[in-house]
């Protein structure tokens, strides 16, 4: 139930925020429409309150998990996953530990998507690379 802002998200956060865009944790129970206004009832985590508050626009967002497919990759190619169930990248922000098996994108970590896009680009040209190699 934390905010998690991935790489460049922060500085969006933080805009956003001195724009006047409250963030809250906590665990919402129920949103209504008045005449001019949206109210949300949540339960305020941080400080174990029940707070009633009136906004223009909720924003109601859940966390990612990785995909449960991740534990497949796991068991058949012996790939390690990280403590929260991505895939484990090492020195490379695409390597694996298994020698020609890349991991981009989502399947990694959470991530915006031109962070995405920029790691795919890198796992497909370090598998290029790697099919270029004469083998010995």
């Amino acid at each position: 139930m934390d905010i998690r802002t991935p790489y460049l998200g922060e500085c969006d956060y933080s805009a956003a925020r001195r724009l006047g865009v409250r963030f809250l944790r906590g665990n919402p129970a129920r949103v209504r429409k008045t005449r001019d206004s949206l109210l949300i009832q949540v339960e305020d985590t941080l400080e174990n309150d029940l707070v009633l508050l009136g906004s223009d626009i909720i924003v109601l967002s859940v966390g990612g998990e990785p995909d449960p497919s991740n534990k497949f990759f796991k068991d058949k190619l012996d790939l390690e996953l990280s403590g929260s169930g991505f895939l484990q990248v090492g020195q490379s922000p695409v390597s694996t530990n298994k020698t020609g098996v890349f991991a981009a994108g989502a399947v990694c970590g959470l991530k915006d998507t031109s962070y995405s896009i920029a790691q795919g680009s890198c796992a497909a040209t370090k598998a290029n690379i790697l099919l270029k190699t004469p083998s010995e």
